[in-house]
């Protein structure tokens, strides 16, 4: 058991390293609409499959790692927290979201 537990977990961080390495977006949205992230900059292309968007953050804004498996926080380019671009990559619960303010 315990190394299932481990391989989902690895798992897990591994879809939040992908996230904050490519260049895909989570499709469901959440406190934001797609106009609010095209006028904040963000770069939104064709649609992947049922999770996730090409696209791109704006121009000098990033991607941190909270320390967690989910959840990947978005900062502006002043270091300023903005939103979280969430992935639960595990095979039995796997959702994406991305949360801008």
């Amino acid at each position: 058991m315990r190394n299932i537990i481990k391989s989902i977990e690895s798992m897990e961080a591994d879809g939040q390293k992908q996230m904050m390495e490519g260049t895909l977006l989570p499709r469901q949205l959440s406190e934001c609409t797609e106009a609010s992230l095209i006028e904040l900059g963000f770069e939104l292309g064709d649609v992947v499959d049922d999770l996730f968007r090409k696209g791109s953050l704006p121009t000098g804004w990033t991607m941190e790692s909270d320390g967690g498996s989910f959840h990947t926080a978005i900062l502006d380019e002043t270091g300023n927290h903005r939103g979280y671009l969430s992935y639960k990559a595990s095979p039995y619960d796997t959702w994406a979201r991305l949360s801008v303010k």
